[in-house]
């Protein structure tokens, strides 16, 4: 058993580290969460509400959830007083703490390890507020939901009041967009970091470059939602001026104006399209190397000033990325690897330019180190010294 130095109670996470064996570790929460748990010297407890059954059949049984780790555990908290009684919030919290510190019991008796919080979104604050509250934390917003264009009025209104709450209670008040962090800092004069997304290269099978002759039926493709920050004005040119290319899509659609759909369905219904609604966290890979070039076609947003984690996945499968530019920093923070579609004419030769990187070697060496910078390990890892940094 490894030495702990640093116990990580993780709100947020969308499931049980059981759970998420058979899920995936599909985004940024989560895939940080099993980061944290492979530091040699941290243990990860992943805190979820449940029912009170629930949780009084976890406390009777003693029993964790199986996890791929013995210092990766799940731990259970609910209301136990209702919300209603008076003091309900400091008698739940009191309760939680209580069960918290019994389950990671045998992690702080000999090793002195210190206790760290890390709270993704809104969700997970309000239930570290319910099982915790207290001590060092970690908020992880991941990107600008302070200027959420899909929520009302009164939503955006709640979510800033809990966004101010958190980053009021945080050490440390991380993102992957500036414009998040620079929110905080305006607001409630936070201390941010600003860590990007990333990617688990080991995921996926060395890329396979092939001859630029044989590469003439090429299949281009986009992994992902197709929600309403997709350009697809661009992506219908695409598929209608390269009858020859084929275009294979992974994903469904999302929220989508009348518009969008009409434009979607006249791609869906090209001759050179393939389509798979879902595609499984197994199953990525796969996908992925059936690809030559992969697609990012999101429009610019001031709130959308956030790197896709599918152009890491695309970078890590080793397959040249065709982009529009969605925010003014998405060049530079892939070290110039994506080819960028150009305002006006000119996406044929750029189209052209972006196939060849595959069997480019100074491009895939590049591309390799870019990668391994970027794992979601280095990211966990940036955060952890970062905590024990005086800021």
């Amino acid at each position: 058993m490894k030495r702990i130095k640093t116990i990580i109670l993780y709100f947020g996470a969308d499931a049980s580290f059981e759970a998420l064996v058979q899920i995936g570790y599909r985004r940024r929460n989560t895939n940080l969460l099993r980061a944290l748990g492979e530091i040699p010297d941290v243990a990860v407890a992943n805190i979820q509400y449940a029912q009170r059954t629930r949780c009084f059949r976890d406390i009777l049984t003693g029993t964790r959830s199986a996890s791929t780790s013995p210092d990766n555990i799940d731990i259970t908290i609910t209301h136990w007083i209702p919300k209603s009684f008076p003091k309900s919030s400091a008698m739940n919290a009191w309760i939680n703490r209580t069960i918290i510190r019994r389950q990671i019991k045998h992690w702080t008796t000999h090793s002195g390890a210190s206790i760290v919080s890390w709270c993704y979104w809104p969700k997970g604050y309000t239930l570290w507020d319910l099982g915790w509250n207290r001590g060092r934390m970690v908020f992880d917003a991941d990107h600008n939901i302070a200027d959420d264009p899909n929520l009302s009025p009164d939503e955006t209104d709640r979510q800033k009041v809990l966004l101010k709450q958190a980053s009021s209670s945080a050490t440390l008040t991380i993102s992957s967009s500036r414009s998040m962090n620079r929110w905080f800092e305006k607001h409630t004069g936070a201390r941010t970091a600003l860590v990007m997304n990333g990617v688990d290269s080991h995921r996926f099978p060395k890329a396979k470059t092939q001859d630029e002759n044989l590469n003439k039926h090429s299949t281009i493709g986009y992994l992902g939602t197709l929600s309403k920050w997709i350009d697809y004005d661009t992506l219908h040119e695409l598929v209608k001026s390269y009858p020859n290319q084929t275009f294979s899509f992974g994903g469904k659609a999302y929220k989508l104006s009348e518009k969008q759909h009409e434009r979607l369905n006249a791609v869906n219904e090209a001759d050179n399209t393939q389509w798979r609604e879902d595609v499984h966290f197994d199953d990525v890979p796969e996908f992925l190397k059936s690809l030559d070039v992969g697609l990012s076609l999101y429009h610019a947003h001031p709130a959308l000033d956030v790197n896709s984690m599918k152009i890491y996945e695309y970078l890590a499968a080793g397959l040249p990325v065709l982009a529009k530019t969605n925010h003014a920093n998405l060049k530079d923070d892939f070290n110039d690897l994506l080819t960028i579609i150009p305002d006006g004419d000119g996406l044929s030769s750029v189209l052209e330019e972006c196939k060849k990187l595959k069997s480019d070697p100074a491009w895939n060496k590049r591309r390799l180190e870019f990668i391994q910078k970027s794992s979601w390990g280095h990211r966990a890892e940036c955060v952890v010294k970062l905590l024990n940094t005086n800021p």
